[in-house]
């Protein structure tokens, strides 16, 4: 119901024989099923302090999201219609599950963050897809590995999603050309990327680590102190401060970039790395 009431679609209840191509009509209702069985999903896993990301099961949950809003597009729903559909989840099994309620507003906010960014280039990258599909001959169904690639690393398409798109069509996705060009600049970011060793002078390592404030949804602006300017080689500097909702670069993951700003100054962030003594340094870009 919650979901009829945000398009023109509606659901009949029904289920598609095994081995026959879906009617129209079945394609609505498995959409609509789709729709809220992800809604339950992400809903009770942020509860369980699990967020969409980009590894394991937080990798999980964002490609469910995004398979989700996916599915919402084929119904005709609006921009950010899946934050929409908490609300009506929550009060329904909230009363079951007290964790839920108690978790309403951090799910809301999760959901409607991760839906807002996909927002942004899902439109650009179905026209790309779409073009595929237009140019292609009729001995030619797949999609090649170079644009499903695209469709991964610019347009937030997992793989999975283009080869459920591209099932529908009866097309076959290139994973072994996906594959390739994935290696390919896994390579070129290894080539490009650049350790910086960090030192710490004697003594300092009894200094205060940084305090990590960055789980909040969507990310505030932190007023902190600065307690050090630190030279670095190649002509850098960083800041290091009290605390940072800038993620220092760790577990697989780059260094967060943004700005800092005191008074009527500005300084770019251009990345963020953890120092031996658990201090965040905030590497600025060079003037």
């Amino acid at each position: 119901t919650s979901i009829s009431k945000l398009c023109d679609a509606r659901y009949s209840g029904t289920l598609p024989e095994p081995g026959v191509e879906l009617t129209q009509e079945e394609k609505i209702d498995f959409s609509f099923r789709a729709i809220a069985d992800h809604i339950r999903t992400l809903s009770f896993s942020i509860a369980d302090g699990i967020l969409p990301g980009n590894e394991g099961r937080n990798y999980v949950l964002r490609r469910i999201l995004r398979r989700a809003v996916l599915f919402g597009k084929k119904l005709g729903l609006p921009d950010g219609f899946f934050a929409h559909l908490a609300d009506p989840l929550i009060d329904k099994m909230g009363p079951h599950f007290p964790e839920l309620e108690a978790q309403r507003s951090v799910i809301k906010k999760v959901i409607a963050a991760e839906e807002n960014t996909f927002d942004k280039t899902i439109d650009r990258g179905l026209q790309l897809l779409n073009g595929v599909f237009s140019k292609a001959s009729e001995d030619s169904k797949t999609i090649s590995g170079e644009d499903a690639f695209t469709l991964y690393d610019t347009y937030g398409f997992p793989i999975d999603l283009t080869e459920l798109l591209a099932r529908e069509r009866g097309w076959t996705v290139d994973f072994a050309g996906f594959e390739s060009a994935m290696e390919a600049q896994r390579a070129r970011a290894r080539a490009a990327h650049k350790k910086t060793t960090i030192t710490v002078k004697s003594g300092e390592d009894e200094a205060a680590a940084t305090s990590f404030v960055g789980f909040a949804h969507p990310l505030p602006e932190v007023e902190t102190r600065v307690v050090e300017i630190v030279d670095l080689s190649e002509n850098k500097t960083a800041l290091v401060v009290e605390k940072t909702p800038f993620y220092a670069e760790m577990g697989g993951q780059v260094g967060d970039t943004g700005i800092a700003r005191y008074m009527d100054a500005t300084a770019q962030i251009i990345d963020a790395q953890k120092a031996s003594n658990a201090r965040f340094l905030h590497i600025l870009k060079e003037p």
